[in-house]
């Protein structure tokens, strides 16, 4: 009961993405960088507003007309410069994904994020396989 008639929400966020990438003879690498202002952080009735930045690099390269691919993926943020402003967040992956028909892809991948706040770190790691489902 974040949002009631009684005490509406009052949302003024905004947000900037900016994505570049280029892609020649199988390679695809790119760089996307946002910036986020006044955010919500708490319940919708009782807003305490942040910022956020940060951004990421990628790339992935198709091996010939094989199907299969490598990838990889880095990114940092800030993620609460206001409320938390020595928090910090780096995720990375990276991966082999092959296509089994037209319509299936899969990914096995490692995943790692590493969020810091100057007291506390947490990290998780994962291996798995995903798949891309087109319908």
């Amino acid at each position: 009961m974040e949002d009631t008639e009684a005490a509406p929400a009052v949302n003024t966020a905004s947000r900037v993405d900016v994505l570049g990438a280029w892609k020649a003879n199988g390679l695809t690498v790119g760089a996307e960088y946002f910036t986020a202002d006044n955010f919500t952080k708490a319940a919708v009735t009782t807003p305490v507003t942040d910022k956020a930045d940060g951004y990421s690099v990628f790339g992935s390269y198709d091996i010939g007309d094989s199907g299969y691919s490598l990838f990889a993926r880095y990114g940092a943020a800030k993620p609460s410069k206001d409320v938390a402003p020595s928090e910090r967040d780096k995720y990375y992956n990276a991966g082999f994904a092959w296509k089994s028909n037209d319509n299936i892809i899969w990914a096995l991948a490692y995943k790692a994020d590493k969020l810091d706040n100057g007291a506390n770190e947490t990290k998780t790691d994962e291996v798995g396989v995903w798949a891309q489902v087109k319908f």
